[in-house]
């Protein structure tokens, strides 16, 4: 897929990870140490000169950060695994070595912080997988909705409970 991407002239490659919920309840999900490989590989992929971003997979930040400052505290990735291996060989048989550093967003973005869902009728959701409609671009222009809903005020200062609200990569 990144052979074909650059070859098209693609700069950008948002990777969406599919949730099994809604329509996609009959998909397979990754296991974790496969969701590694893969964020691990997309990485590798940004070396090559595509900008890499992800939807609804807020590790692969963890894994970058831990990949670029591998000596940095924080949660460590796991050992590569053997979908890594083939995802890892075949990007080098078809593009080489990697011509450079990898690249990846140093903006966090989320749901809620950079990112709202807008549905079909004009709601504004925070996500398309939270159902708490926040207003409607039929009678409120989207940015006075993302800037001034008090929930999306509330995602953005990032205050969570539990172990979310202890995590390095929480914002």
């Amino acid at each position: 897929m990144a052979e074909k991407l650059l070859d098209l002239g693609v700069k950008v490659w948002e990777v969406f990870f599919l949730i099994q919920v809604g329509r996609g309840t009959a998909l397979l999900e990754l296991a974790p140490d496969e969701n590694e490989d893969v964020a691990r590989f997309l990485y590798d992929v940004s070396s090559y000169g595509l900008l890499v971003r992800t939807v609804e997979a807020p590790f692969f930040r963890r894994v970058a950060a831990n990949l670029k400052e591998p000596n940095a505290a924080g949660p460590q990735i796991l050992p590569v695994g053997d979908l890594y291996r083939q995802l890892s060989d075949d990007l080098r048989c078809r593009l080489g070595e990697s011509p450079g550093p990898a690249k990846v967003p140093s903006v966090a973005t989320r749901d809620g912080k950079g990112i709202v869902f807008v549905a079909h009728n004009g709601d504004v959701y925070p996500s398309g997988f939270l159902p708490v409609s926040l207003g409607n671009i039929k009678s409120a222009e989207l940015p006075d909705i993302y800037r001034s809903h008090p929930l999306l005020h509330s995602i953005r200062e990032a205050s969570f409970s539990g172990r979310c609200g202890v995590c390095g990569y929480r914002d």
